[in-house]
């Protein structure tokens, strides 16, 4: 089964310092082939001032990339916010490597 492209935006490591040795980082656009997309089911939750509608995506990778709760990922043109680390499939059991898996939401305020 082949997947789709998405983009991963994140921080990646220049290799150089700051004056307070700390490392300087630069933003990064990387394109993840062969990825799985699953829709999930929105939910709109109705707060006291605003509404907001929730949209979640899991992405299922073919290896691990890296992920973290601080990247945003473009899938079919839209972009989502990771809800936290990507998890490894592997079981350490065998040598099957069946990848990862991330889950993604955005929130839009709708009108009431």
């Amino acid at each position: 089964m082949a997947g789709e492209t998405v983009t991963w935006h994140h921080r990646t490591d220049t290799g150089k310092r700051d004056r307070y040795n700390k490392p300087i980082l630069a933003d990064a656009d990387t394109p993840l082939d062969d990825v799985l997309v699953a829709p999930n089911l929105g939910d709109e939750v109705t707060g006291t001032a605003e509404n907001t509608s929730s949209t979640r995506v899991t992405l299922y990778l073919p290896a691990v990339a890296g992920i973290s709760s601080d990247d945003e990922l473009t899938v079919r043109g839209t972009r989502y916010k990771a809800l936290g680390d990507e998890a490894d499939w592997s079981t350490g059991m065998s040598d099957w490597k069946p990848g990862s898996v991330v889950q993604l939401e955005r929130k839009d305020y709708v009108s009431a």
